[in-house]
């Protein structure tokens, strides 16, 4: 689940008020005739911050096709979610990139960012969005973390979920089955050793397959240095897994399917 995160003003004012609405654009999927349209009060907000009238007659024909297509998606995924969400960035989807926006949860923070599609099929706009991964990850992690708890003091082990995608039908108790995780777990060197953190591996990667048989994951497990294991957080673990001289250790457990596991 990495998405691109877009500077909120560079995005409106540099990529949406300079590029991505600029009259040079073909818009096909939307045709403007005379008539009257009523902002919302998503779409004003997003113009205000973008520095663009908040009158749609005085706005260009692309930039009615895109604050239309904003518009759309944020109605879409509040009403689907039953919450407010605040705009981050925005791509028109010219070429072969798909037109999406991101936003976050107003209650949220501005690093929970969730990523809108919008498709146009048999006469139809529709849309598809990946808060499902943000909303479960803390339950795939709870559950990964109770399983490490038997073989480690959680003083000296640390869990980290990112779950990729998510299956129509998930709740916290199917977490495990479906959806598609990357997960890393970081382990002290104080007090455990790689015997300890292999015996674990090995028996972890038997028991999390029996949960995966229409999905896959990818973990990690880390035997990291004391002194920088201190230093890891949600914020900066994946760049922690790539510091080589940290690590004192390291297992990949893949899965996929109940069948497949393959742990070097």
């Amino acid at each position: 689940m990495k998405v691109l995160l877009f500077l909120l003003l560079l995005v409106l004012g540099m990529g949406v008020k300079d590029n991505l609405l600029t009259p040079e654009k073909n818009i096909e999927s939307i045709s403007y005739e005379e008539k009257e349209f009523i902002l919302t009060e998503n779409q004003k907000e997003i113009l205000r911050e973008a520095e663009l009238p908040e009158n749609y007659e005085e706005l260009t024909t692309s930039q009615k096709s895109a604050i239309e297509a904003m518009g759309g998606m944020i109605d879409y995924i509040e009403e689907k979610y039953g919450e407010e969400f605040s705009y981050l960035g925005y791509v028109d989807g010219a070429g072969f990139e798909q037109r999406h926006m991101t936003v976050h949860p107003k209650d949220g923070s501005v690093y929970d960012v969730v990523t809108i599609y919008e498709y146009y099929e048999d006469g139809e706009y529709r849309y598809e969005d990946d808060y499902g991964c943000l909303l479960y990850e803390p339950y795939y992690r709870e559950v990964i973390e109770e399983y490490a708890s038997q073989y480690f003091d959680m003083e000296y082990c640390k869990v980290y979920v990112d779950l990729e995608e998510t299956y129509e039908g998930i709740n916290e108790e199917n977490v495990l089955s479906m959806s598609v995780a990357n997960i890393e777990i970081f382990v002290s060197n104080e007090k455990y050793y790689s015997e300890e953190m292999k015996t674990f591996v090995n028996e972890y990667g038997q028991w999390l397959s029996k949960y995966s048989e229409e999905t896959y994951s990818l973990t990690q497990v880390y035997l990291f240095k004391q002194d920088v294991f201190a230093e890891i957080n949600s914020g900066n673990y994946m760049q922690k897994g790539l510091e080589g001289e940290n690590i004192v250790d390291e297992i990949t457990c893949h899965i996929s399917g109940k069948d497949y596991i393959n742990i070097f």
